[in-house]
């Protein structure tokens, strides 16, 4: 079992690590299914995330079981991805957050 792991973004515990490219599978597919143009600019906003992010110590994904050194909590991913999403269009952002969130006031406050 995985002690202190925290995010580099927030500092909280992370619990069952996922890696940004796992987390990103789910939101690719919804942009595919919204047929939005912003799927290219999607991919690149993750590279930008990923770039900018601080890497942490290596961990195992849970769901894909690769090896990854990016700390990076579901939550904190979300939230950037909702805020870069806001900026590009504010009703998809809310259809965003009602659908990779359980609880989207966590995200807006």
């Amino acid at each position: 079992m995985l002690t202190g792991l925290k995010c580099s973004r927030c500092s909280k515990k992370i619990d069952a690590p996922v890696c940004i490219l796992c987390m990103t599978d789910s939101m690719e597919s919804w942009f595919d299914n919204k047929k939005i143009s912003l799927h290219k600019a999607f991919k690149e906003e993750v590279r930008n995330f990923m770039n900018k992010s601080t890497k942490g110590r290596r961990v195992t994904c849970d769901i894909c079981r690769s090896q990854t050194n990016y700390n990076v909590c579901q939550a904190c991913f979300t939230k950037h991805i909702f805020t870069w999403l806001g900026n590009q269009d504010k009703k998809l952002a809310v259809e965003f957050v009602k659908r990779f969130t359980e609880s989207s006031s966590r995200l807006i406050a």
